[in-house]
C-alpha cells in the first residue's frame, strides 16, 4: 500500500501552526533563562508574565506564520527560479 502524499495546502497549514509552536518554544526558553539568571528563580508572578508574553507574542507572531503560509501556498517564480520546477522539462 502507497500512502497519499500530503497537499501542497495541508502542508503549508501545519507549516503556519509550526511556526507559531516554535516562536513560542523560543520565547518561553529565553524568557525562563532570563528570569532564571535576573532573579534566581520563576516564581507564580513571573510564570503569569511568561504565559502572558506568550499570548502576545502568538498574536504578533502570527503575520509572521501567515506570510509563510501564503508564501508557500504562492511561491515566487522567476524563469532563473527552478524551486518548484519539474528539472526533467
Amino acid at each position: 500500500m502507497s500512502k497519499k502524499p500530503m497537499s501542497r495546502k495541508l502542508k503549508a497549514i501545519f507549516k503556519f501552526f509550526a511556526a507559531i509552536l516554535v516562536i513560542n518554544v523560543i520565547v518561553g526558553v529565553a524568557g525562563i533563562a532570563f528570569m532564571m539568571l535576573y532573579y534566581g528563580e520563576v516564581d507564580g508572578q513571573g510564570q503569569a508574565a511568561l504565559v502572558t508574553f506568550m499570548i502576545l507574542n502568538t498574536i504578533f507572531a502570527s503575520p509572521v506564520a501567515l506570510y509563510l503560509y501564503w508564501w508557500e501556498l504562492h511561491p515566487v517564480q522567476t524563469p532563473e527560479s527552478d524551486q518548484y520546477n519539474d528539472p526533467r522539462q
